[in-house]
């Protein structure tokens, strides 16, 4: 597998996005959404989608980078089952060549691994497998509940837009032409802004959702990978 592979994954549906969003710009409708936006809530979901994907982004590369670490140990442990282990503060050494970064889930996770059995402790690591997996779920819950808001935001404006819509009929109080006219007028800004954001919500939220499943699938990798490492060779190094 790729070294990167779910960063990757991540740059597909951005690309589609940026591909899309530079084939609107060019016909007018980008400069149409936001002018006749009212409301500002295409822009404030503009926004939010914008950092969220950079914090998935940067998640997933720190993820990314914790696999990697686990697969290079994985390969020194088939090349040497009897590579040694030694901690050094924070710092973890596999051997001679291999040092695990610090500041990490996978670092924590592994030195409280090494500390445990080397007192030797006979008690499972099902515990420190519990918040490790915790730790890892709590990189998705921001996304997933921003994701849920900007959904929520595209219904707001919405019945914004609804209002606005409606507001004209209410305050008329003759039928000539003009005033028809006029109340047409802002009849149709109220609805393109139920439309717009109502569009910005549901392709902003769906985007990350897909986004942040990419994440998910990424920390459940490293679990896997790192709760069977763990319980196949190092544990059993450190016993030795």
């Amino acid at each position: 597998m790729l070294k990167h592979f779910h960063l990757l994954r991540w740059l597909i549906p951005n690309a589609v996005l940026i591909t899309v969003v530079i084939g609107a710009w060019h016909f007018g409708f980008l400069t149409q959404l936001y002018s006749n936006d009212r409301s500002y809530i295409s822009t404030l979901i503009t926004v939010v989608y914008i950092i969220t994907s950079l914090h998935c982004l940067y998640r997933l590369y720190l993820i990314s980078d914790q696999i990697n670490s686990i697969n290079d140990i994985k390969d020194l442990f088939f090349k040497n089952p009897n590579t040694s282990i030694n901690l050094n503060e924070n710092l973890i050494m596999f051997g001679q060549d291999f040092t695990l970064k610090k500041d990490s889930h996978l670092n924590s996770y592994l030195k409280n691994v090494i500390q445990k059995f080397s007192k030797n402790d006979s008690q499972s690591n099902n515990t420190l497998l519990e918040l490790f997996a915790d730790k890892l779920r709590g990189e998705t819950k921001v996304g997933s509940f921003i994701a849920d808001s900007l959904f929520k935001l595209g219904l707001l404006g919405t019945i914004i837009g609804f209002v606005l819509m409606l507001q004209p009929i209410s305050s008329l109080d003759s039928f000539d032409e003009i005033s028809i006219k006029n109340a047409l007028t802002s009849m149709s800004a109220g609805m393109s802004i139920a439309l717009f954001t109502t569009l910005s919500g549901l392709v902003g939220g769906l985007l990350l959702k897909i986004q942040y499943f990419f994440l998910e699938s990424a920390t459940e990798e490293l679990f896997f990978n790192t709760s069977e490492i763990s319980e196949v060779y190092i544990i059993n190094s450190i016993k030795k």
